[in-house]
């Protein structure tokens, strides 16, 4: 889905420590690409340390709207704001793929108000969010433009594996209901032959 939205796309994989990213085994992305979360606090947002981060490096003249956007980069979790800065300034488009998401989900779980912050804030610097999880999202995902479900058995069986768009916003470029053979959508083979 990210390498749809992006060419380029980044890819940042929660993992547990001491495991390889399957991402990186496979060579889906280039190692330049893929940020790593070993730690739950990589992904928290900083809320109470933004604030006291961001009135040590501003004035208070300072006009509002760049407070704002500066008091939201600070209160970014610390991982999230080191892959914005490979996004870098500019007009183009950049997607970001999250794998394995539910591994911390306890951090946005039911709070579709801070996940709406998150991907309202990625929204204006030109970023979209591509979340993968192995688990039932929560009531989180209304945050989120399209919800994709995927049954499979195994990655080696994964042609059979069917998609089905769940939902998405009004003017989406997806089909909701309607399912497909993951064999069948184009630019998936090159992904699972090694």
């Amino acid at each position: 889905m990210a390498r749809s939205l992006d060419a380029k796309f980044l890819w940042l994989e929660v993992t547990t420590p001491g495991t390889s990213p399957e991402p990186l085994e496979r060579g889906w992305i280039p190692p330049e690409r893929l940020f790593l979360s070993e730690a739950a606090e990589d992904l928290e947002p900083a809320k109470a340390v933004g604030n006291l981060a961001l009135w040590s490096i501003v004035r208070s003249d300072e006009p509002s709207h760049l407070l704002a956007r500066l008091t939201d980069f600070v209160r970014l979790p610390p991982l999230v704001q080191e892959v914005l800065g490979q996004v870098g300034e500019g007009p183009a488009f950049r997607a970001v793929a999250v794998g394995n998401a539910d591994r911390v989900a306890h951090l946005f779980l039911d709070n579709p108000e801070e996940i709406r912050w998150l991907l309202g804030y990625l929204r204006e610097s030109g970023v979209g969010l591509v979340v993968g999880s192995a688990s039932e999202p929560g009531a989180g995902r209304t945050a989120f433009d399209a919800e994709f479900h995927v049954d499979g058995s195994s990655t080696e069986s994964w042609r059979e594996a069917t998609v089905v768009c769940d939902r998405a916003r009004p003017g989406a470029d997806y089909s909701v209901g309607r399912q497909r053979r993951l064999g069948e959508l184009p630019g998936l083979s090159d992904l699972f032959t090694e």
